[in-house]
């Protein structure tokens, strides 16, 4: 039996949801579209694609239907008075002021910026490649495998002491047990933002 929404027939028995206009669909699919529908507010009442029977009701749609009415004649009675028509025609005024200069910046931007990449382009890609040439080969030295080796071992011996003799993190501290270190010299963090250049 096919599925509802995606059409596809439905063959696994666990993976299958029946509505309840008696439609069998996907569990996964009902989801997605439960999903997507809550998440583009306000949706409609959720219906089965073959018979059209709704299967979920929106509780919130008649209140949103309510609140576009109250909305919309709200609107239509501030549109009588004059003071309004002269303010929001100044409001429309500014909003399209506001929309040339936007655009004539953004235009100016994207010239500069097509300037800039012209002519450091080159200069900006050759490093990123050689950046991560750089930490490919450090990635592929034999130091780096001692000391992730190194660093299995010392977590593995600090857990099995601190079991052993059942010692919290004060007494830890005092007996400078602590696997925490400057974060500067930490070979993960060197790896990941020490070679960052900032431009």
């Amino acid at each position: 039996m096919p599925c509802s929404i995606c059409t596809l027939d439905v063959l696994d028995e666990e993976f299958k949801s029946e509505l309840s206009c008696g439609c069998t669909i996907h569990t996964l699919c009902g989801l997605t579209q439960i999903q997507r529908d809550i998440l583009n507010r306000p949706f409609d009442d959720m219906r089965c694609r073959s018979c059209n029977v709704v299967f979920f009701v929106n509780p919130d749609r008649q209140n949103n239907l309510i609140d576009d009415e109250m909305a919309v004649n709200r609107i239509e009675t501030l549109k009588t008075q004059a003071n309004f028509k002269k303010d929001f025609k100044a409001l429309r005024a500014a909003s399209a002021a506001r929309k040339r200069s936007s655009s004539a910046f953004a235009r100016i931007l994207r010239e500069r910026r097509r300037q800039f990449m012209d002519l450091h382009g080159p200069a900006i890609r050759a490093l990123s490649e050689a950046k991560r040439e750089a930490v490919a080969a450090a990635k592929l030295c034999e130091e780096r495998v001692m000391w992730s080796r190194a660093e299995i071992k010392a977590k593995s011996a600090v857990t099995r002491f601190k079991r052993k003799y059942n010692l919290n993190y004060a007494e830890c501290h005092v007996l400078k047990i602590s696997f925490w270190r400057r974060w500067r010299d930490n070979p993960v963090y060197i790896l990941r933002r020490g070679f960052h250049v900032k431009i």
